[in-house]
């Protein structure tokens, strides 16, 4: 009777073990069926990765268009003030020119009238000169009626004021004045480079005729590029001077350059309804661009560090944002959990996470291959 009872006592112990274990195994079944569960061989074979959410910074861009284009002290358009035959090109088109090289020279019959009518006008200023001293003190002694004295007075400045004018044509032509006083003329005249630089636009054939003040040269200093970009007038208030500019030439996403702004326009544009800026090249780059050339651009506003996961660990379903959270692992499988997250900013491949720091463990990379329904 007593072996019976210690049966009976025996079987219901195993019966309630039994019973506890099943229920852990069906408590444990229950947890990891909520749960999305990825074999290391899948893990592996797709690359996946497990990351963490990190400091970033975040910028706000404003996307803009322009081009590159030298200072008004970068850039020279050659004209010839007078007419004239190409006589000589001292230079091609790509040339680097330094400031007083001739470029070209030009042979002018009005060249060689303005010398002679120069060298007339000094000679018969010396006379008439000489003329107006003695009037003059044969007026103050009251020797010749004044209407003498007024008509010699009046053809020493008239003659005096066209020495002037023929000055200051010979020297805007630079032109060496002692030179042709001596009676050394110049027979052509030399178009020199007003600037260091290349030329980008010459026009120029020999035995040409060239009209007064046709532009025949374009020269460019590359030192002296910078960007001209039209900015929206919504954007304008958003803009400081100093911000950082990153541009590439339209069609080359690759190589992209940086500026800083220097100047931001007053006045709208009315035909495109934007304002023009201009930003500073950095000085490796001004080698590598094209005067005229058109770029794309953004200029970088608005700089904060905010916590962050790669864009590619965000998970969009609806309105809502997701991550998959690494909840356990074991010898054969990754256990992960869908958990909400509030985003905000995005830079270059980051998404700021708000509101949430237990982001320590998450599938970063691989996340849109695993059905998450």
């Amino acid at each position: 009777m007593k072996a019976n009872r210690i049966t009976i006592y025996i079987l219901l112990i195993l019966s309630l073990l039994a019973c506890k274990n099943k229920t852990a195994q069906e408590a444990d079944g229950n947890e990891t069926s909520n749960l999305i569960t990825i074999s290391q061989e899948q893990f592996k074979a797709e690359g996946m990765a497990i990351g963490a959410a990190s400091m970033h910074c975040f910028e706000d861009e404003i996307a803009c268009t322009g081009f590159v284009k030298a200072s008004p002290l970068g850039c020279a358009k050659i004209s010839t003030p007078i007419s004239g035959i190409i006589k000589s090109i001292n230079f091609s088109l790509g040339d680097y020119v330094k400031k007083g090289q001739v470029i070209c020279e030009l042979n002018s019959n009005g060249l060689i009238d303005i010398q002679q009518r120069f060298i007339e006008t000094k000679a018969n200023l010396k006379v008439i000169k000489a003329d107006y001293d003695r009037t003059t003190s044969l007026f103050k002694d009251k020797i010749i009626a004044e209407k003498e004295f007024l008509k010699i007075e009046s053809e020493y400045k008239t003659t005096l004021g066209k020495l002037k004018s023929l000055t200051i044509k010979l020297n805007m032509l630079d032109l060496d004045l002692s030179k042709i006083e001596s009676g050394d003329l110049y027979v052509s005249l030399p178009l020199k480079a007003p600037i260091n630089g290349y030329l980008t636009k010459q026009n120029l054939t020999l035995g040409q005729y060239i009209e007064q003040n046709q532009q025949l040269i374009e020269q460019i200093n590359t030192n002296q590029l910078q960007l001209e970009i039209a900015v929206f007038e919504k954007d304008v208030n958003k803009l400081q001077l100093g911000q950082t500019v990153h541009f590439n030439n339209i069609g080359d996403t690759e190589t992209v350059y940086e500026a800083k702004l220097t100047s931001i326009g007053k006045g709208i544009d009315m035909e495109t309804k934007s304002i023009h800026c201009l930003a500073s090249i950095d000085r490796k780059a001004k080698s590598k661009l094209i005067h005229g050339s058109f770029i794309q651009a953004k200029i970088k506003t608005n700089e904060k560090n905010a916590m962050a996961l790669p864009s590619d660990a965000i998970i969009k379903s609806g309105s809502e944002y997701f991550v998959l959270r690494v909840n356990k692992k074991d010898k054969t499988s990754y256990f992960f959990s869908k958990e909400k997250v509030t985003i905000g900013s995005k830079s270059k491949g980051y998404t700021e996470i708000l509101e949430n720091n237990n982001l320590d463990k998450v599938l970063v990379k691989g996340v849109y291959n695993i059905s998450t329904d």
